[in-house]
């Protein structure tokens, strides 16, 4: 499907634009995993800069560039973005490996507006996402972030449930006890599921804490790549 809309301003590299690229499928989802084929029409790079899961490694990794030698469809497994319309894939020369990108509080179309871009202009293809709704949902009670890997709409829904009187969570605070029989089988189910995923799982109980006590499971894994830096991702739970 051609591209909604593409631009190259005073781009360096003439030869190419957005004609010279497609994407398939024809609309992506938002918020969720897909394959996604990208085809050059002939040689160039392009920069995905969304989340895409490593087939080799396994890891989800923030961004790739695809090097097309000649004409050629290359497939990619891609969390396309959850709340916005549009996708952009980057376009430029065989071997690119940098480009100038938008700040973080600044969206594509700003970025490809601003002054900034203008200095290192490039190719860029612009393809339409949509984020389906949940079935029996409106836009009035969230159904815009209804669907996805994540959805708000179900978290919405699980908190609904636990701050109900009457379903007992309200009670279910905790642990009030060290070594809370209910809250540790909780504590080792999240041990066991972190270990799943190769992590080196523990459990850390702050002991001088006031009631409740605090009790922490952590994964730990050395990375690969990068050993000597820190990726702290945390998640809250409260209930037993």
């Amino acid at each position: 499907m051609p591209a909604l809309s593409g631009c190259f301003g005073n781009d360096r590299n003439t030869s190419l634009n957005e004609d010279d690229l497609t994407i398939s499928p024809e609309i992506l989802t938002g918020a969720a995993f897909q394959l996604v084929e990208v085809s050059a029409q002939k040689a160039m790079s392009v920069h995905v800069p969304y989340f895409i899961l490593d087939q080799v490694s396994g890891y989800v990794i923030n961004s790739t560039t695809l090097n097309f030698e000649t004409e050629g469809t290359q497939i990619i497994q891609m969390l396309t973005p959850s709340n916005v319309e549009i996708a952009y894939f980057l376009i430029g020369e065989v071997g690119q490996d940098k480009w100038e990108m938008r700040d973080t509080n600044q969206s594509w179309k700003e970025w490809f507006n601003s002054s900034e871009f203008t200095v290192s202009p490039y190719a860029y293809l612009e393809h339409p996402i949509i984020r389906p709704a949940r079935s029996g949902t409106s836009a009035e009670v969230g159904a815009n972030q209804s669907t996805g890997l994540i959805d708000g709409y179900t978290i919405y829904e699980w908190m609904l449930m636990f701050t109900d009187v009457n379903d007992g969570y309200n009670e279910r605070w905790g642990p009030f006890v060290f070594f809370d029989p209910i809250y540790d089988r909780a504590l080792n189910f999240l041990m066991s599921e972190f270990n799943s995923m190769g992590f080196d799982s523990q459990i850390h109980r702050y002991t001088l804490s006031s009631t409740p006590y605090a009790v922490n499971v952590c994964g730990y894994k050395t990375g690969t790549m990068y050993p000597d830096e820190w990726l702290v991702l945390g998640a809250h739970l409260d209930i037993a």
